[in-house]
């Protein structure tokens, strides 16, 4: 039997995150839903009820999320962060990562793309990637550089569906994970393929995840 998630929430705009905290209530999945109305008290929360999940908007007052991020990870080292409306700025990417989330909602996403974390988060083996190697992956896609890069030349889209070829999706499973067009996710592959300058999809996972481990290695120096 999976057993229930207990989240925490803390969300800039409270009638936002009050609609979150009654939908994700409602999933049978949960066992408790606590809306914190700062990051003072998102911390206290964690503190003393220790949630398997804080949900952080990014757009804490005083720029206060990444701070809460690590002192999360610092004082309840049991707790999961996960980053609600980022942009998929690698920099911010990068800093949400080195702060110690483990993983991330771009804003653009849905409450499905939000239960497709959790599940990440919490184990389920919905993706073989851990999250925290997904954080690297995006952003060292998106600032490689040189004859070795891979991602300067790749546009948003064609960094996401790399991705997803490096996890091991499907043609049609990546069309129904970003609720596009299977011809969509034909020609978005035919381009990266082009500007990666390889002539198969394993060619281009087999790139990714040399630059995966250049980048981990480069994390880890640094």
């Amino acid at each position: 039997m999976t057993p229930l998630v207990r989240l925490t929430i803390v969300h800039n705009e409270p009638l936002y995150g009050q609609c979150l905290a009654g939908a994700l209530a409602a999933k049978e999945f949960t066992a408790l839903v606590v809306l914190a109305r700062s990051a003072e008290e998102a911390l206290e929360q964690c503190r003393a009820h220790a949630p398997d999940v804080l949900l952080a908007d990014w757009n804490l007052p005083d720029e206060a999320t990444l701070e809460l991020i690590r002192r999360v990870r610092d004082e309840c080292p049991g707790v999961k962060s996960l980053v609600l409306g980022l942009s998929e700025d690698p920099d911010l990417v990068r800093a949400c990562a080195k702060a110690g989330c483990t993983g991330y909602v771009l804003r653009t996403e849905s409450l499905d793309h939000l239960l497709i974390r959790i599940g990440q988060v919490m184990g389920s083996g919905l993706t073989p990637l851990p999250d925290q190697q997904s954080f690297s992956l995006s952003a060292g896609l998106a600032s490689a550089g040189g004859a070795n890069g891979i991602g300067g030349c790749l546009t948003p889209r064609e960094r996401e569906i790399l991705k997803l070829i490096d996890e091991g999706l499907s043609n049609k499973e990546i069309a129904k994970r970003l609720e596009i067009s299977l011809h969509t996710v034909k020609n978005h592959i035919h381009n990266l393929l082009t500007k990666l300058d390889v002539e198969s999809r394993y060619k281009a996972a087999a790139l990714v995840k040399t630059r995966r481990e250049t980048w981990a290695a480069e994390s880890f120096v640094g």
